[in-house]
């Protein structure tokens, strides 16, 4: 029997019989992965306290058959995510779990999966995780080869502040010349969020419609996540 061990964040986890369940972990060498925790259900389980958000785990896992077996799971740091941000985690792990091939090696996902989890805390403000998962969005897309350029139009043209933009995911961003547009947007936006600058709610808006927009495209469908969002 072959052993692996790795860190790793649980992103879900569902019924597979009356004692056990089948997880979904984020690991930083293996990728993604399902994987069988027996007895998980059972009381005084060794593998109770692992089921709930806000930990990295540390496994041992057995990949003898197709579905993986986990026979150690400790706690490698507990992280307390604050309530309100429960519905972002939620968010981030079906992106996640939809976005990738199982087994595909991911590290850099990991890496900034591992720093988002800890701008959930009570102790950060929400401006910072905000700014952080459009970051992270944005890389996504682009390392998935979907991305756009934020600070030029379609044509190559440095972006100008005062000038209304309009977003394609085909296109990316282009200027509009003739005709307002409810969805039309100034170009101050995409440079203020290049810059680092996301206190303007306006900001805010438009660079999540444009990634969600752009996610939606790269998965064919809404994430269920979404219904948590206004």
């Amino acid at each position: 029997m072959k052993t692996r061990n790795s860190l790793a964040f649980l992103l879900h986890a569902r019924d597979y019989s009356e004692t056990s369940v089948i997880a979904s972990f984020l690991t930083k060498d293996f990728g993604i992965f399902n994987a069988l925790l027996k007895g998980a259900k059972r009381k005084g389980s060794k593998f109770a306290n692992i089921l709930s958000p806000g930990s990295e785990l540390y496994i041992s896992y057995s990949d003898k058959n197709a579905l993986k077996t986990i026979f150690e799971c400790e706690i490698n740091k507990q992280i307390q995510i604050a309530p309100k941000n429960l519905k972002v985690l939620i968010y981030l792990n079906e992106l996640i779990l939809k976005i990738f091939e199982k087994e595909h090696d991911i590290p850099v996902v990991f890496k900034d999966y591992d720093e988002l989890m800890c701008l959930m805390t009570l102790d950060n403000k929400d401006e910072i995780l905000e700014l952080s998962l459009r970051n992270f969005e944005y890389r996504l897309i682009t390392d998935l080869g979907y991305g756009f350029d934020l600070t030029k139009n379609d044509a190559g043209i440095s972006i100008e502040p005062n000038q209304d933009y309009l977003f394609s995911p085909v296109r990316g961003i282009y200027s509009l010349d003739k005709e307002d547009s409810d969805t039309s947007f100034k170009g101050q936006h995409l440079l203020d969020f290049m810059s680092g600058k996301f206190s303007n709610n306006m900001t805010k808006k438009v660079i999540k419609s444009i990634f969600r927009e752009s996610l939606e495209v790269i998965l064919g469908k809404e994430l269920n996540a979404r219904k948590y969002f206004n």
